[in-house]
């Protein structure tokens, strides 16, 4: 996102805030103090990505709730929970309308995966990238799109 500042969009930085409150007023004051953040900042928009599921979902659902009840306009990034075949929701909670909402998958999806015409936002692509792709690894396969710390090289528009 640095490097996309001043030309797509003004980055304002990264607020990081603490997950797995036991008291529903702890979760509720630690989003507000996000959302205010955010709007000290100037914020006009925010990424918000949880980093697992579960209390750290329900968390991250108060803070996207609270940037919007501030003005914020809020896009969640996250992991599907595992479909148990069927039987389970994608996600524990659901955002506020109006939310934006990129999903990741969910890591339940049979591979190996068919070869694909175009590949974007990966960097310098080279041609296994083009040819057909194992499966995810582990319950949650997507775990190597987790970037929270924002070390990876992509930028939100190439994301």
């Amino acid at each position: 996102m640095c490097r996309r500042h001043g030309i797509d969009f003004n980055f304002l930085g990264c607020i990081m805030v603490r997950t797995m409150w036991e008291e529903q007023r702890q979760k509720e004051l630690m989003a507000n103090r996000a959302a205010l953040m955010a709007t000290t900042l100037g914020a006009a928009g925010a990424i918000v990505t949880p980093t697992l599921r579960g209390q750290r979902m329900l968390d991250t659902m108060a803070v996207v709730r609270a940037c919007e009840d501030a003005g914020v306009k809020t896009v969640l990034i996250t992991e599907e929970e595992d479909d148990e075949d069927g039987a389970a929701p994608p996600l524990l909670v659901t955002a506020p309308d109006g939310v934006g909402l990129v999903s990741t998958g969910d890591g339940s999806a049979p591979g190996p995966f068919p070869p694909v015409q175009r590949v974007i936002g990966a960097g310098p692509i080279g041609d296994h990238w083009y040819a057909e792709q194992p499966a995810p690894h582990g319950r949650y396969g997507t775990s190597h799109l987790n970037d929270v710390w924002g070390f990876s090289l992509l930028s939100c528009v190439d994301y």
